[in-house]
């Protein structure tokens, strides 16, 4: 769904995913892979950036939690 930043931010307050990681201590890889495999459905604004929604907080709690996720590791 795109919306422009300010229909974002007034319709839902969204969060950027660099706020969203900093208040789930969820790396901002691990958002993104999270909603590739349709587990994060985040609006878009017209640029293509990811806003969430603050009810989407703790969802992203929940699946660090039953994952066991602490960030995306990097292959050696």
């Amino acid at each position: 769904m795109f919306m422009s930043k300010d229909e974002v931010h007034k319709k839902s307050r969204g969060l950027s995913i660099g706020a969203v990681s900093s208040i789930t201590g969820v790396p901002q890889p691990t958002l993104r892979y999270w909603e590739k495999l349709g587990l994060l459905e985040p609006l878009r604004s017209e640029g293509g950036h990811r806003f969430y929604d603050q009810k989407m907080v703790p969802r992203i709690e929940q699946l660090k939690k039953s994952t066991g996720n602490q960030g995306m590791k990097a292959k050696d």
